[in-house]
């Protein structure tokens, strides 16, 4: 019996251990998935940030590029139109009012306009448009490029 009763005791022993260790395995494994939620948690967030600059520089630069263009085709649009207009009616002060339109048009700013000095019967158009950016215009060595400026002279081909 001595026997019997010893193996019993050892059954007994490693059927409570095996129900400890389950759940010391358990808790371990609770953490061990928490850590890895906060890991994976972590991680996103990172990437996420990532993606938000990249995003907001790549509008930037759209917008800059973008901006850069349309300003050099809207001072050739100016100018074509006030060296119409003066053609048309003979008068410089139609010129300009035509110049004025189609940059209020545009959402161009007119710095400068008048007869072209360079060029016969020519009218001479300069503009300026910023453009529309998230972090570029409060970054001064980027901020220059933000706003754009073109010139641009319309005259007779004869």
């Amino acid at each position: 019996m001595p026997a019997l009763k010893q193996a019993s005791s050892e059954a007994e022993h490693t059927g409570v251990a095996s129900i400890s260790a389950s759940s010391s395995v358990t808790a371990r494994s609770r953490r061990h998935d928490q850590d890895a939620g906060v890991i994976l948690v972590s991680t996103l967030s990172k990437v996420l940030l990532l993606l938000a600059v990249i995003g907001m520089l790549g509008f930037d630069s759209l917008s800059i590029a973008s901006t850069q263009f349309h300003v050099r085709d809207d001072a050739v649009g100016a100018a074509l139109a006030g060296n119409i207009a003066l053609h048309s009616t003979g008068n410089k002060e139609a010129a300009k009012r035509a110049v004025l339109k189609f940059a209020a048009d545009n959402g161009d700013v007119v710095v400068r306009q008048g007869p072209a000095t360079d060029r016969k019967n020519g009218w001479f158009v300069e503009l300026r448009r910023d453009a529309r950016t998230i972090v570029a215009g409060h970054l001064p060595k980027i901020s220059s490029y933000v706003v754009a400026t073109s010139s641009s002279t319309a005259s007779d081909p004869l």
